[in-house]
């Protein structure tokens, strides 16, 4: 599972920037917003979040589904992550389930993994 950190990170290797302050300028917020998201003091909103995961170039929907897990405690993110982790392994079991003679090739099995991955989660 990813962290915020991670997902800041990559935003800003994926773009060439310098600093949280040019992320910052990218999303609309200040570096100190960045600051508290990378110390867990504060959480991007929704659209910040998927603007994030774009630019990190990682799927939206998934990283909204982390936004809510982080920025829950107790027994909601215990369900939060509940929730995520089985979303994970249902779509590995469609993608095992499917049978292999769809793709050509000797990595068939993986191929046909990745693919339904890549459409489900």
């Amino acid at each position: 599972m990813q962290t915020i950190d991670q997902l800041c990170d990559k935003a800003i290797k994926n773009h060439n920037l310098r600093s949280d302050r040019a992320l910052g300028r990218i999303l609309g917020v200040s570096q100190s917003s960045i600051s508290q998201w990378r110390t867990k003091r504060a959480w991007p909103s929704d659209e910040r979040m998927i603007h994030l995961a774009n630019l990190a170039g990682e799927k939206p929907e998934q990283a909204l589904l982390l936004l809510s897990i982080w920025r829950t405690e107790g027994e909601t993110r215990a369900t939060w992550q509940k929730l995520f982790s089985t979303l994970s392994a249902a779509c590995l079991a469609i993608a095992i389930a499917l049978p292999a003679h769809y793709i050509d090739g000797k990595n068939a099995l993986l191929s046909i993994i990745s693919v339904t991955w890549d459409i489900l989660c």
